[in-house]
């Protein structure tokens, strides 16, 4: 998780420098590796938290994703007022994202070095599948407002200036709402299920 989160803001470096289009081929390759890398093994630590903690907070977890990203668009939409170079604004975001990694790294979950061996491939239940379709179809509505609904207010709507932000800003401030009240519901619900 720490390797992949150093990694992650690293990549935009490259992106920020690529000038051809092999260069931004590769550089965008290895930043959505990395991004689903982190993705991976920062929802494998929220698991282990979540289990520690006794109740359900994963929600909160995503709600806090959710916040990230809207904090993050906000910021892009300053970078964009400023007027700096996506260059300049990958070097102040990767160096952010150093000096987070080395203030929070001595909080994660230490490595389960004591887990069963499992196989590297296993077939999925019907419950998996199940729940691979409510992924997907979930994604299919994320996926376009996350990644383009920038180009959308820019290409479409011809929004000026830092106003392109402001359909993904809506979206993730909806997103953190509605995740950061599921665990509520979802405390609520057990206690009445405790007392009834």
């Amino acid at each position: 998780m720490i390797a992949a989160a150093a990694l992650y803001p690293s990549m935009l470096l490259l992106l920020g420098l690529a000038s051809v289009t092999w260069q931004l081929s590769l550089a965008l390759f290895s930043f959505g590796f990395c991004g689903n890398l982190l993705n991976i093994s920062i929802n494998t630590q929220a698991i282990g938290v979540e289990a520690a903690y006794g109740r359900s907070i994963m929600a909160s977890f995503h709600g806090l994703w959710s916040l990230a990203g809207f904090t993050g668009a906000a910021l892009s939409t300053g970078m964009i007022a400023l007027r700096l170079s996506p260059f300049q604004h990958f070097c102040f975001i990767a160096a952010a994202a150093a000096l987070l990694i080395a203030a929070t790294c001595k909080y994660a979950l230490p490595a389960n070095r004591n887990s069963t061996k499992q196989t590297f491939f296993a077939k999925p239940d019907k419950a998996i599948f199940k729940l691979g379709l409510i992924a997907f179809g979930s994604l299919v509505c994320e996926g376009p407002m996350f990644d383009w609904s920038s180009v959308y207010f820019d290409k479409v709507l011809h929004v000026t200036g830092s106003l392109r932000t402001a359909g993904y800003i809506a979206f993730m401030g909806s997103m953190a709402t509605g995740r950061f009240i599921a665990d509520m519901l979802a405390t609520k619900l057990a206690l009445s299920e405790c007392f009834s």
